[in-house]
C-alpha cells in the first residue's frame, strides 16, 4: 500500500467521524478531498425549511400575508419605516437565546397615487404655461382654483388665462435738475394684464397613498415674469407638516393592523 492510499484512508476516517457529529437542521457532508462542508438540500426532495421574501404596495396584502404565517409558538418582529412609508417583518428573527435566519420576510412598501405623483412634479421645477395648463386639465376633476383673495375660479377660465397670458412692460424715467446736481432715474414694471383670472392658490384633493386617508393639498402659485417668457412657481403649503401627518397615520394604521396578530412591532428598521 503506497502513501496515496494510505493518506486517502485517513482523510476518510477523519470524515466519517465529523460527519457523524456535524448536527445542521439539514442534510450536510464533509467531502474529504477538500473538508468543505456541502448542503444537500438542493438534491432533497423539499427545502430544509420555509424562507423567502414577499414584497407588496398594498396594506390589505401585507396584513394578509402576516396573518397566513402567524404563529402561536414564534413571534416575529415588524419594524415600521416612516421616512419611507415602508415595513418590513421577519418572521424567523427569534431572540437572543435562540437567534433564527432572518431570511423569511414580509415588505411592505407604499407607492405614492398617480394624482400625488403630478403634485409633487410640478412643484418641484418651475412650470411653462403649457406645463401648468395640462396639469389643469389632467386633473380637473380632483382641483379647485382660487385668486388672492380666496374668491372660486372657474376652471376652465383659469386654464384659458394661463394659456394667454400678456405680459406689459412700461419704463418709466425721471430727470431733476438743481442748482448744484442733476439726478434721473428709471423705473420699469412687468405685469400680466389678464392676472385677475390667473390663480393664486390650486387645492387638490386626493389620497397620496391608496391605503391612506384622503386630503386636500393647497399650493401657492406665483407668476415669475423676469425671464424671456412667464413661468409658474408652486409650493405646498405646510408642506412639512403634510409630510408629518402622513408618516404618523401611515405608521398608526400598521400599529393597529397588527395588533391581533403575534408580531413585535417597532418604530424603526432593522438590518441582519
Amino acid at each position: 500500500m503506497d502513501k496515496t492510499a494510505i493518506e486517502q484512508i485517513q482523510l476518510t476516517q477523519v470524515a466519517t467521524v465529523l460527519n457523524d457529529r456535524l448536527q445542521t437542521m439539514g442534510p450536510t457532508l464533509i467531502a474529504p478531498s477538500s473538508f468543505e462542508i456541502h448542503d444537500l438540500e438542493a438534491l432533497a426532495p423539499c427545502r430544509n425549511r420555509f424562507r423567502g421574501t414577499m414584497r407588496t404596495a398594498s396594506v390589505a396584502d401585507f396584513i394578509s400575508y402576516l396573518s397566513d404565517h402567524d404563529d402561536d409558538n414564534q413571534s416575529s418582529d415588524t419594524f415600521i419605516d416612516g421616512e419611507c412609508m415602508s415595513a418590513n417583518c421577519i418572521h424567523n428573527i427569534g431572540d437572543r437565546h435562540d437567534p433564527g435566519h432572518c431570511d423569511h420576510k414580509t415588505m411592505l412598501n407604499l407607492e405614492k397615487t398617480a394624482a400625488y405623483k403630478a403634485v409633487l412634479d410640478i412643484k418641484s421645477r418651475r412650470a411653462e404655461q403649457i406645463t401648468l395648463s395640462n396639469f389643469l386639465e389632467d386633473w380637473d376633476q380632483i382641483i379647485s382654483c382660487a385668486n388672492s383673495n380666496g374668491e372660486k375660479l372657474q376652471n376652465s377660465i383659469v386654464v384659458n388665462a394661463v394659456r394667454t397670458i400678456t405680459i406689459a412692460t412700461a419704463r418709466e424715467i425721471n430727470n431733476t435738475i438743481g442748482d448744484f446736481e442733476n439726478s434721473a432715474s428709471a423705473i420699469e414694471k412687468v405685469e400680466a394684464r389678464n392676472a385677475n383670472n390667473l390663480p393664486a392658490y390650486i387645492h387638490v384633493t386626493l389620497k397620496p397613498y391608496a391605503d391612506l386617508q384622503e386630503r386636500t393639498i393647497s399650493l401657492r402659485c406665483s407668476l415669475l415674469t423676469g425671464g424671456s417668457e412667464p413661468v409658474f412657481s408652486l409650493r405646498i403649503i405646510k408642506e412639512e407638516e403634510l409630510d408629518e401627518e402622513l408618516v404618523n397615520e401611515f405608521k398608526n394604521l400598521i400599529q393597529e393592523k397588527v395588533k391581533p396578530l403575534n408580531t413585535n412591532v417597532y418604530i424603526g428598521s432593522f438590518k441582519p
